[in-house]
C-alpha cells in the first residue's frame, strides 16, 4: 500500500519491491528485485500495488521486504535502503511459518 502524502500529484510514483536476507544486512548489494510498477497517486491518495512473489526460504523464513516509492525526477530517493534517512523508503520483516506448523 503507499501513500502520496504530498502536496502535489505525482503521475509517475515509481514502486520497487526488494527482498533481502536480513543476516547478511539491508542494502542494494545483497537486495533481491521482486519488481517494478509506475503508479499514479493524485495529493493525498493512496493505492494497493501489488507483485506476483513466491517467497525464497533463507535465514530460516525470516526476510525483509523493502519499498522504495518515488517520482525519480522531482522527488528521487536520497537514501536507498535506509527508512530512517529516507521517507520513500519502507521496509517490513515478513517470516513464513509453514502451512503444517499452524494449530488446526
Amino acid at each position: 500500500h503507499v501513500w502520496n502524502l504530498g502536496l502535489a500529484d505525482c503521475w509517475a510514483a515509481h514502486v520497487d519491491l526488494y527482498w533481502c536476507d536480513p543476516s547478511v544486512g539491508i542494502n542494494p548489494a545483497v537486495a533481491n528485485p521482486i519488481g517494478s510498477k509506475v503508479v499514479p497517486l493524485a495529493a493525498g491518495q493512496h493505492t494497493a500495488v501489488s507483485f506476483d512473489w513466491t517467497p525464497v526460504v533463507v535465514n530460516q523464513g525470516h526476510e525483509c521486504l523493502v519499498a522504495q516509492v518515488y517520482d525519480p525526477i522531482s522527488d528521487p530517493v536520497v537514501a536507498p535502503f535506509n527508512p530512517v534517512q529516507d521517507r520513500h523508503i519502507g521496509q517490513r520483516i515478513a517470516a513464513r511459518v509453514p502451512a503444517n506448523s499452524l494449530p488446526r
